[in-house]
């Protein structure tokens, strides 16, 4: 438990220091001192495409927001009933701050718990994603397991950046992090349900 209110803490200052990360993601130097672990090689930035996506237009010219998928139908349609949840989810905890559109549940199946989620759309999506990449990536433990860190590219869709994995020594449940656009996705997943919160997630950043 220490361990992640001390990522929570830690996250929260990475979230205060936007102006900064647009430029560079904070150096893993500075999270080892808090963490007191050996240095882990830093990842690849997020990558982008070569290519924008055709921009849509509003009848008087403007561009539209963009505007993510009903969160709660799909959950809904995939047989998941939604609960008011206050367990610690790392997106409320660093955004909580700034932006007020986090939404967050947690998920049951008939009444057994399937995981927890949160989401949320900002243009700062890129700032946030990074700042919880190079976080975790500096704090995962030797029980680490399952890691994929990486950018998909699928004809027909927007690009998308992944990160997910096992590590008992943050959560005992699997973590998954989707950046779509300018949405995020934090998905807790009990074992027995990882296919399908995945499924829920692919269809969330169509």
């Amino acid at each position: 438990m220490q361990l992640i209110v001390g990522f929570v803490a830690m996250l929260v200052v990475l979230a205060t220091a936007d102006a900064m990360l647009m430029v560079q993601a904070p150096p893993l130097s500075a999270l080892m001192q808090i963490w007191q672990k050996p240095e882990v090689p830093s990842q690849p930035e997020i990558q982008e495409p070569a290519t924008e996506e055709p921009t849509v237009r509003t009848p008087d010219g403007g561009v539209p927001k963009t505007t993510g998928p009903d969160v709660r139908a799909v959950l809904e349609r995939f047989g998941f009933a939604q609960q008011q949840t206050n367990e610690l989810l790392f997106l409320r905890e660093l955004m909580a701050a700034e932006e007020t559109g986090i939404e967050a549940s947690a998920l049951l199946v008939e009444n057994d718990r399937a995981g927890a989620i949160a989401w949320v759309e900002t243009p700062k999506v890129k700032v946030y994603f990074l700042a919880l990449k190079e976080a975790l990536h500096g704090a995962f433990t030797p029980e680490l397991t399952d890691l994929v860190d990486e950018t998909q590219h699928v004809e027909g869709r927007p690009p998308r950046n992944i990160l997910t994995f096992l590590d008992p020594g943050i959560s005992e449940e699997r973590i998954a992090f989707f950046r779509v656009r300018e949405q995020l996705y934090e998905v807790h997943m009990a074992k027995e349900y990882e296919a399908e919160l995945f499924a829920i997630l692919d269809e969330l950043s169509q």
